[in-house]
């Protein structure tokens, strides 16, 4: 087994040199090749969302997470067995999850003042790779299997995702495992623009969020799933309008992380890989 640690900015990586190692090659194919399907960004939120507390302590906070460029590290787990490869994908990054309360209204956002935290957060993701392609690139590698991601705050953890529920035009499935693996060509199929109901069950001191994409590639949208009952939370969101592998994610975030300004930052978050075909 080979493990592999960057301190970005990564170093620029040759590929597909007579002389370079499955392992090699496989690093490429993740970070270069496939780092828009393996390598998605983490949750991070808008300034501009909002959401409103159960307590009358503040009437609005408005947050969202920052991370630190120059402490984001990533390794590799590569294990290789003849012509399959598993891949144990961990990244690390630390940054400040930035809090706006508002304690009167009308208010001017420019006045507004940031009480942050410090965040830290490793996330886990598991791939498997298969020597079936053609051998003039990447040594024949390809991407078999994949799962999701699961985000762990590292300092502070109480909260957590237990699973969901997935309730869309063409399926009804419920998510029980954030590192179970999907065969890429079997991932959960969506159409394009699709209504899907959402049923988390989580931590009940948690607040859930939901993060996407926009309605344009690059964009980002955040929105709260509302409580249904007590570890219960229940949201609609829309799939991606174009085809191909796009995630999803699920971000349960400890209700005083948000509204407590004493209390330290303290989340659990999983993001689904999809197919919209």
């Amino acid at each position: 087994m080979r493990r592999i640690l960057w301190v970005l900015p990564l170093l620029f990586i040759l590929t597909g040199c007579p002389g370079t190692t499955d392992e090699e090659e496989l690093e490429a194919l993740i970070t270069e090749d496939l780092a828009h399907i393996l390598l998605p960004d983490f949750p991070s939120g808008e300034e501009g969302d909002t959401v409103m507390p159960e307590t009358k302590d503040y009437i609005w906070v408005f947050w969202y997470r920052e991370p630190d460029p120059g402490r984001h590290e990533r390794y590799l787990d590569i294990d290789v067995e003849g012509d399959s490869a598993s891949v144990i994908i961990t990244r690390e990054l630390w940054g400040t999850f930035h809090r706006f309360p508002v304690d009167t209204i009308p208010f001017v956002r420019e006045s507004l003042e940031d009480v942050p935290k410090d965040l830290h957060d490793k996330a886990t993701r598991y791939a498997i790779f298969k020597r079936t392609g053609d051998p003039k690139h990447r040594k024949g590698w390809e991407l078999f299997a994949l799962s999701g991601i699961d985000v762990k705050s590292q300092d502070t953890l109480t909260v957590r995702v237990d699973s969901f529920r997935v309730e869309a035009s063409n399926l009804d499935t419920t998510i029980k495992d954030p590192l179970f693996l999907w065969n890429k060509d079997n991932l959960l199929t969506l159409s394009p623009s699709d209504t899907v109901t959402l049923t988390v069950y989580a931590s009940d001191e948690a607040m859930l969020f939901l993060h996407t994409r926009g309605p344009e590639p690059g964009t980002h949208r955040r929105f709260l799933i509302h409580k249904i009952e007590p570890g219960v939370f229940q949201g609609v969101w829309v799939t991606a309008p174009d085809t191909g592998i796009h995630h999803v994610a699920i971000d349960a975030i400890r209700y005083e992380t948000i509204w407590d300004d004493e209390y330290p930052y303290d989340s659990n978050a999983w993001l689904l890989p999809y197919r919209v075909e």
